[in-house]
């Protein structure tokens, strides 16, 4: 089956604290084959200038 254009994606990513670069990200797809969503969160923090968590 060809599922080529099957799925549609949107994303979002909002700074909350530029200082410190806390950001947090979501993004959703719905397969319109399958009729499935899938919501994906994520979450980032500089602790310094060099080193950025993300999850």
């Amino acid at each position: 089956m060809n599922e080529k254009g099957d799925p549609e994606n949107a994303s979002y990513y909002h700074i909350v604290n530029p200082s410190t670069n806390i950001g947090v990200g979501v993004e959703v797809t719905h397969s319109f084959s399958t009729n499935v969503n899938t919501i994906t969160v994520g979450t980032q923090h500089a602790l310094d200038p060099l080193t950025t968590i993300k999850a």
